[in-house]
């Protein structure tokens, strides 16, 4: 079965490029070399979202799956985030958090879960 998502998909895809950006800043201000590889992970995960979501038609089982692949986001994201030495980029991790927050509700109101 074939889900609508048009408004949250683009909801969704703006809020991912917030994401994308702003993990951006905090890659370009790390002071810290060894977090290299989990700021890499991040990358990735967001784009391989971004292009789940970048299909014709989504249904539930591919919703099922972005679903996954957020949760596994946000856990890097969330290490990245205690790990951080500074609190300057505190509010740069709140930042992307709240964008994948925003993902997460709009993936599960398409899904007929109530956010």
């Amino acid at each position: 079965m074939e889900i609508t998502v048009e408004k949250p998909l683009t909801q969704s895809l703006d809020a991912l490029a917030v994401c994308r950006q702003t993990l951006e800043e905090v890659t370009n201000s790390c002071c810290d070399s060894s977090r290299s590889p989990r700021m890499i992970t991040a990358f990735g995960l967001i784009d391989n979202f971004v292009e789940k979501l970048e299909t014709d038609s989504l249904n539930a089982e591919k919703l099922q799956a972005c679903i996954e692949d957020l949760r596994q986001a946000g856990s890097v994201i969330g290490d990245l985030h205690v790990s951080c030495c500074t609190e300057i980029r505190e509010p740069l991790f709140q930042k992307i958090l709240k964008q994948l927050n925003v993902v997460h509700s709009n993936m599960m109101g398409a899904m007929g879960f109530s956010h």
